[in-house]
């Protein structure tokens, strides 16, 4: 590509950033927080950090990684919960360490990434994440399709809902991502609390030994 192409194309770039910017669009990207641009509550930043977690955590895909036990595995209620909170708390561990070197070196998780694999080998850890991000994201848009076929009575087709959910996803991500962290700082204390209900309410009604 030619200068005066590439010229265009980074000058194009640059109006797209101010304007995502102007309406409060993410676009701080892989660049370092300086000490001055950071929140030093830090009460307020657990909250939100850990409300987040919980909104996202608590809906019905991450339960669905409890359902394989009885499924496929032929588990009775005790052995898969046992199960699915102790992979749980293994696979989380490993992110949960490096995600404390974030308020220290100012940078996001997947950027840090670059010093602890190399530029190399973070290539990989960015095609695993990017793999991941994309299943999360298509099991999350089918459900929220799924939940508004069933609000509509059918009325609503589900390529229609999916593709409602995605595109209101889409626009949360791009400019409504400071007030999404404001709102589930809040929501996840019920959120949690559901779910601890569920499966409390769900125990008397399985088996606690293995079939």
């Amino acid at each position: 590509m030619s200068e005066p192409h590439q010229d265009k194309l980074s000058t194009k770039l640059e109006k797209v950033s101010r304007w995502l910017d102007s309406y409060g669009g993410e676009t701080k990207g892989i660049h370092r927080y300086l000490p001055e641009e950071r929140d030093t509550n830090v009460v307020r930043s657990l909250i939100k950090v850990s409300g987040l977690w919980l909104s996202a955590c608590g809906g019905l895909t991450s339960m669905s990684s409890f359902f394989l036990g009885p499924l496929l595995f032929g588990l009775g209620y005790k052995d898969t919960l046992i199960c699915g909170l102790f992979g749980m708390w293994v696979g989380c561990l490993v992110a949960a360490y490096c995600s404390t070197m974030g308020p220290r070196l100012g940078l996001r998780q997947m950027c840090g990434a670059r010093y602890l694999f190399g530029p190399y080998g973070v290539k990989f850890v960015s095609l695993v994440t990017i793999v991941g991000y994309l299943g999360w994201s298509v099991t999350n848009c089918v459900l929220a399709g799924e939940i508004l076929k069933w609000m509509s009575h059918g009325s609503l087709d589900l390529e229609v809902g999916v593709a409602i959910s995605s595109v209101i996803t889409l626009c949360i991500a791009l400019f409504g991502i400071k007030y999404v962290l404001k709102f589930e700082g809040l929501t996840g204390i019920p959120i949690a609390i559901v779910v601890l209900l569920l499966y409390i309410i769900k125990s008397h009604f399985s088996t606690w030994l293995t079939q």
